[in-house]
């Protein structure tokens, strides 16, 4: 969970979204700027939990970002 999938359209890399969990020969994500439809949706204007096959032709690869590099916020009680 967490880590990042890459999605193409017949040009290049254009989309990205956060793994939520695989199981069963499925992808499950969480994506912004899309709707509840079982594809990619460029500008859909929404954050949608959204499914795929592993074998989905438009999934490009796999990430995982180096959150050791994210620093915590700093609050000042005044």
């Amino acid at each position: 969970m967490g880590d990042q999938i890459f999605f193409k359209n017949s040009v290049r890399i254009c989309y990205t979204g956060i793994i939520k969990m695989v199981d069963g020969g499925r992808v499950c994500t969480i994506e912004g700027n899309t709707s509840g439809a079982s594809r990619i949706v460029a500008n859909g204007g929404g954050v949608c939990e959204k499914s795929y096959a592993l074998s989905y032709t438009g999934i490009v690869g796999y990430g995982r970002p180096d959150w050791s590099l994210v620093e915590e916020p700093r609050y000042e009680v005044g």
